[in-house]
């Protein structure tokens, strides 16, 4: 670790309370979470004792909490709890119970709690709180887009002389510099932890900036269509195989669900990575169909899914040793040879969960993910034409396409969180008739500041 980085991160947690002062606290906490995605260095700053490391993934969140109980305490303890709450509970307690299983004690246990805690629980209950509404979801579906904007000429860079910001800002490279190598050419990582999270993010927000344009979400829709071609373009230069295809599913499935005005495409996607979990998990399929598709599109990355399912196998074995609570960590859910070296690649985040928090992991974790969506499509209906909605629903699909990389892939992104949070806010709230697309607006984000917490809405 260089000492710029340590000092980048450290220094986030302050600036970040600051923007408090000069932000609506909407805009500050959205702000907040911006900056230290993209911009943050892989690194991990370790406290004392059973405390957890301070790293890119909790530094904002540290942030907003601060700068909420200096600016509005009061909004911290307001609202309470609806049941779908519990799988996040249950995703932060998991670690406790998994390690208490398995003789690794209490001390073990609540390190892990405070992890998950800081990352994903509090990331998840600041979105209850401050983007609890459908203007809300608007604001954070427009930062995703604004960041794949701010990522673009940075992708471009990249993809010309290889990447290398990271290195030329904090000093060392964020990854194995070997896998930047793709397709004849460079895959850009920037300040992200891998290529691959590069790619879904700007596939992501590709899709949302052509879900607000042509939903007419937004008042400069033909600029936002234009912008999205762009974004479409960066997205191909990634050279992700796994973000493109995401891509063209979640829009072939956006683009049908309009056209045939029903929720039930989007509710068929949101079902589809607990179908692969469930078939995997119970041993019903071995996979080999996704290697042969993977063969007659390229030969290349048929070698790449086929070490995937072939790993996956093995480890998931070791996982139905202990399938309730799992292995708990440590690396005790890898499958080791007579040194301790382990034999086994954890691509996917699935097997990662199940492997160390065994049903209860899984369940907490795809519960916590696609509750939102799925309670945004039974309860509220389809509603694609709506322009104050057609952010929130955007973003449930985006959701669904982070729960299907989670598949292949374990790279953690506070925004799908927030997405996570948020749709659950405006998805159990009261019915009510879609309102008509908004009028321009010219605040930031492109709407007006927070004025309902989730509280309210229970």
């Amino acid at each position: 670790m260089t000492g710029v980085a340590l000092i980048s991160l450290l220094a986030a947690i302050p600036a970040g309370v600051l923007l408090f002062l000069v932000l609506p606290n909407r805009y500050a906490v959205l702000v907040n979470y911006l900056l230290a995605w993209l911009f943050l260095p892989q690194v991990e700053f370790d406290l004392p004792g059973f405390l957890p490391t301070i790293d890119r993934h909790n530094a904002p969140a540290l942030a907003s909490l601060l700068g909420l109980a200096f600016v509005s305490p009061e909004r911290l303890l307001v609202g309470r709890p609806r049941w779908p709450d519990a799988f996040m509970a249950l995703w932060c307690l998991a670690p406790l119970f998994s390690s208490i299983s398995n003789g690794l004690g209490v001390y073990d246990g609540v390190s892990g709690v405070l992890t998950h805690t800081l990352s994903w629980g509090l990331t998840y209950y600041i979105a209850r709180q401050v983007l609890a509404d459908w203007e809300g979801l608007t604001a954070l579906a427009h930062t995703i887009v604004i960041g794949g904007l701010i990522y673009l000429p940075l992708c471009a860079l990249e993809a010309r002389l290889s990447p290398q910001l990271h290195r030329w800002v904090y000093g060392f490279h964020a990854h194995d510099f070997l896998q930047t190598v793709r397709l004849g050419g460079w895959r850009p990582t920037v300040f992200l932890q891998h290529g691959l999270a590069v790619g879904l993010w700007m596939a992501c927000a590709t899709l949302l900036a052509f879900q607000l344009a042509v939903r007419r979400a937004h008042h400069r829709a033909p600029l936002l269509l234009l912008l999205a071609c762009a974004l479409f373009g960066c997205t191909l230069l990634c050279r992700s195989l796994g973000a493109i295809l995401l891509l063209g599913l979640g829009g072939a499935v956006l683009c049908f669900a309009g056209w045939s005005r029903s929720r039930w495409p989007l509710i068929a996607l949101c079902l589809l990575p607990l179908l692969y979990v469930g078939v995997r998990a119970s041993g019903l399929w071995r996979g080999q169909e996704l290697v042969q598709a993977a063969n007659a599109i390229r030969p290349a990355r048929a070698q790449s899914v086929q070490y995937r399912i072939h790993n996956e196998e093995a480890l998931l074995g070791k996982a139905l040793e202990r399938p309730l609570l799992g292995w708990g960590g440590w690396g005790r859910n890898l499958i080791r040879d007579e040194r301790g070296q382990s034999r086994t690649v954890t691509d996917g985040w699935w097997i990662l969960a199940f492997g160390k928090f065994g049903v209860l992991g899984l369940v907490a974790f795809y519960g916590l993910i696609l509750s939102g969506p799925l309670a945004l499509w039974t309860r509220q209906g389809s509603s694609l034409q709506a322009g104050e909605q057609a952010a929130a629903h955007g973003l449930a699909l985006v959701l669904c396409l982070f729960a299907l990389d989670t598949l292949l892939n374990a790279m953690f992104n506070p925004f799908f969180v927030l997405s996570a949070g948020g749709l659950l806010s405006v998805a159990l709230a009261p019915r009510r008739a879609p309102a008509p697309a908004a009028a321009p607006r010219r605040a930031p984000f492109g709407t007006p500041p927070l004025t309902q917490p989730f509280g309210s809405l229970s």
